[in-house]
């Protein structure tokens, strides 16, 4: 079993752990005799069709942007795989770096959304643009930084999944 395959073991390890220990907390805070007060409020929100309705208008775009990024991913890998394991290995080095530094940008992203969110309730339409001009120049800086980082270590980081030659060639092509 390559290095790769082995790293990929531990993150879904690691995956299983955390998820377990996150139902655990939530099953503890929602039985537990000090939380009444969250039991009782879920028992009596109903969701009714305008909710419904409402959750779907708003929530529609992001659904149909995530599936298409992910059957994209999956279709890279697919046509990596038309070609051999050491392209297949390849990509997945390559997408699980770019992955994450995609996750910075998106929690970034995702917490100047409640930034924005508040200054819009607030009708603070100066601190808003800044709120949101102040978001993009964070994540165009981080992921340049990112970049920058991938093109000076791009013979290392690839090491850090294979010690396979073939496929750190590849890869540090690829990056």
């Amino acid at each position: 079993m390559g290095g790769y395959q082995r790293w990929v073991i531990w993150v879904r390890m690691g995956l299983l752990i955390a998820r377990s220990f996150g139902n655990i907390v939530l099953w503890y805070v929602f039985y537990n005799p000090q939380t009444n007060d969250i039991k009782l409020f879920f028992k009596k929100v109903k969701i009714g069709g305008e909710a419904l309705k409402s959750l779907w208008k708003i929530g529609i775009n992001s659904g149909m942007q995530f599936t298409f990024e992910v059957a994209a991913f999956v279709i890279a890998l697919f046509m990596a795989g038309k070609f051999g394991k050491e392209q297949i290995d390849t990509n997945g080095i390559a997408i699980t770096l770019a992955s994450f530094t995609y996750m910075l940008a998106s929690g970034i992203s995702s917490a100047s959304t409640i930034r924005v969110s508040n200054f819009m309730a607030e009708n603070n339409k100066v601190e808003l643009k800044k709120a949101g001009n102040m978001a993009v120049l964070l994540v165009l800086a981080c992921m340049g930084f990112f970049a920058i980082l991938f093109m000076a270590f791009r013979n290392v980081l690839p090491g850090f999944f294979t010690d396979d030659k073939a496929i750190l060639d590849l890869t540090s092509s690829l990056l």
